[in-house]
């Protein structure tokens, strides 16, 4: 790990809170996975680091652990996907891909996938399919683009209270 990836990675981190991350950033032995480096820089617009989490197959324990251990998203997701690069027994970029694509980051996923050479898959292909376009990834404006990630990231934050967000439509 670079002093800048971690430095970008850990931004809104405490000088002090930084140095508590050492073990966890480590680049992962085999050969062709992701690296952390490469990692925090392809994800560091994720602010859905939770649910992501969830797609990689982390237990939903040591999710809330990272919740309770980082104030701030950037720490979270950083954590999490250190955790992953640590845990898995076979950490790929398919994984990523897949694990993007389940929370609706398609998008990214497309990126990530053509950046690294992931090919997709028809059984990706057909799940993405066979699920109807929720409204959120339905194409929208820049205005409705910006409000959605707000939406999403305060999501996160009340998350990281133990509170609970309910958005609801209001019909005139």
């Amino acid at each position: 790990v670079t002093p800048e990836s971690l430095s970008a990675c850990l931004a809104d981190q405490k000088k002090s809170e930084v140095f508590n991350f050492g073990a966890l950033f480590r680049r992962h032995k085999l050969k062709g996975a992701p690296t952390s480096d490469e990692l925090f820089e392809d994800l560091k617009e994720v602010v859905e680091w939770f649910q992501l989490g969830i797609h990689l197959h982390l237990p939903e324990a040591e999710l809330k652990n990272i919740r309770h251990r980082n104030d701030e998203v950037g720490g979270r997701r950083c954590e999490m996907l250190s955790t992953w690069l640590k845990t898995s027994p076979r950490p790929t970029w398919a994984a990523i891909v897949n694990a993007l694509t389940g929370i609706g980051r398609r998008n990214l996923a497309d990126k990530i996938a053509l950046k690294y050479s992931v090919p997709v898959t028809r059984s990706t292909e057909r799940k993405q399919a066979s699920k109807p376009v929720p409204t959120a990834q339905k194409k929208r404006d820049p205005t409705q683009q910006k409000l959605s990630s707000s939406v999403r990231e305060l999501q996160s934050d009340i998350e990281s209270k133990d509170m609970e967000l309910v958005i609801s439509k209001q019909t005139a």
